[in-house]
């Protein structure tokens, strides 16, 4: 929305989120250049934010716990208010790029490094599902170089965790993978290409796409077998689904697992923020008590 009142661009469809279909798209004007995004919303809710996550740390006795901001891969903000025309969006992700650096870098310094970037590259995965399978592998390999080139240009020193989203807006996504293939291949592509110098903290990996049911199937989750993580990298797989039994969680924990092999974190497949605090509550009471079943 703050592009919205950049001198440089104008409205060439309107629309409310409500679906992707009815989001709203940009256009450089006539003559105009479109150089660099504004994005300083991002520095702004983290000066906002900040100061009660601080309280809230020192009210449980975590010093330790980092904060964390969400951060849309520069060809994700590209795609989404641009169009998915590549002639459009293609020449404006250096435009979010060089904004999304400037926050970054800002961030860290107003958290004094005690900060995690979640990268979130919900345009890329859908990018990779649409392409024939047979070119997974170089569709990923392609996509992770565009998304490693924010983590290069960032201060040295800064920690990332990486959450493959399925851009599920308002519960609903464009594509529904049969296999967990599609999040192997990605995950790999971005391990082996991973810049040494910058700290992988996690991979955020969503099990649960829009409203489509957990898989019970065994079968779902064997190409886990073929990770390969960044050393140190932690493995947070996001299934936990109020729909299924705890006797089911417990299930897909195990499958996960018994693939990786060794133990995972455990989380809810995207950010609890969609819910209402009741249901959210609910939420992570559920994945306590599936993480603390044996």
């Amino acid at each position: 929305e703050a592009q919205r009142q950049l001198p440089e661009l104008e409205i060439a469809k309107e629309g409310d989120f409500s679906s992707w279909e009815n989001t709203p798209r940009l256009r450089v004007k006539a003559g105009a250049q479109f150089k660099k995004a504004d994005l300083r919303m991002m520095s702004q809710d983290c000066r906002d934010s900040l100061q009660e996550f601080e309280k809230f740390k020192s009210k449980i006795k975590r010093p330790d716990l980092d904060f964390m901001i969400g951060v849309i891969s520069p060809l994700g903000l590209s795609y989404q208010i641009f169009g998915s025309a590549t002639d459009q969006w293609k020449q404006h992700v250096e435009a979010f790029q060089r904004g999304t650096v400037m926050e970054i870098n800002e961030i860290n310094k107003i958290t004094k490094g005690n900060v995690v970037f979640q990268i979130e590259i919900p345009i890329e995965m859908i990018m990779l599902v649409k392409q024939p399978s047979d070119v997974w592998e170089e569709t990923a390999n392609e996509l992770a170089k565009q998304m490693l080139q924010l983590v290069n240009e960032c201060d040295p020193g800064i920690k990332f965790g990486i959450h493959l989203c399925w851009g599920d807006l308002a519960w609903g996504s464009s594509v529904i993978p049969d296999t967990a293939e599609p999040l192997v291949i990605m995950t790999n592509a971005i391990s082996k290409i991973w810049p040494s110098g910058r700290e992988l903290v996690y991979f955020h990996v969503p099990f649960v796409i829009g409203l489509q049911q957990l898989s019970l199937s065994r079968e779902y989750y064997q190409p886990i077998q073929s990770l390969n993580l960044v050393p140190e990298t932690q493995f947070f797989a996001g299934f936990i689904d109020e729909r299924m039994s705890v006797n089911e969680l417990i299930q897909v924990r195990n499958y996960i697992e018994s693939f990786i092999g060794n133990e995972v974190g455990i989380s809810s497949t995207c950010g609890l923020g969609r819910r209402p605090l009741d249901e959210a509550i609910k939420h992570i009471e559920l994945s306590v008590q599936v993480a603390n079943t044996p």
